[in-house]
């Protein structure tokens, strides 16, 4: 009797795994992939070139998303402003370019900070009056 228990508990818990990584899968979530794989999905999948090899050394200091994906929209052909056909950038664009941006992009987002910080100092020195 306890052992047919155990046996119905089993095989509901199987069940119930199946179906939750089934459900994971089917609603997109991302499997880890290494550094190694994400370059080479880049390079031989969406035709991103690497002629100076910073890659590596671009996705170690950036995150994956923040680094091709947040600025990946600027590159690709797109048929309206949120829809691409394909991730795929022709051997038209080098990582290099990536890293200038993203480089570009935390710069300016840093320079936006401290002049929004200052106004906000001096909104606060003239109420404060």
């Amino acid at each position: 009797m306890l052992e047919s228990l155990i046996g119905k508990i089993y095989y509901s818990l199987i069940f119930v795994i199946y179906f939750i990584l089934k459900k994971v899968w089917l609603t997109g979530i991302k499997i880890w992939k290494s550094k190694t794989a994400l370059i080479n999905q880049l390079i031989k999948n969406r035709n991103l070139t690497d002629n100076d090899s910073i890659l590596e050394n671009f996705l170690t200091e950036a995150n994956y998303f923040e680094a091709i994906n947040g600025l990946e929209s600027i590159f690709l052909k797109s048929s309206n402003r949120h829809q691409y056909f394909q991730k795929n950038y022709e051997n038209k664009y080098d990582a290099k370019l990536f890293h200038i941006l993203y480089d570009f992009d935390h710069e300016l987002s840093e320079e936006i900070l401290k002049i929004i910080i200052e106004m906000e100092l001096k909104i606060k020195k003239f109420c404060c009056i």
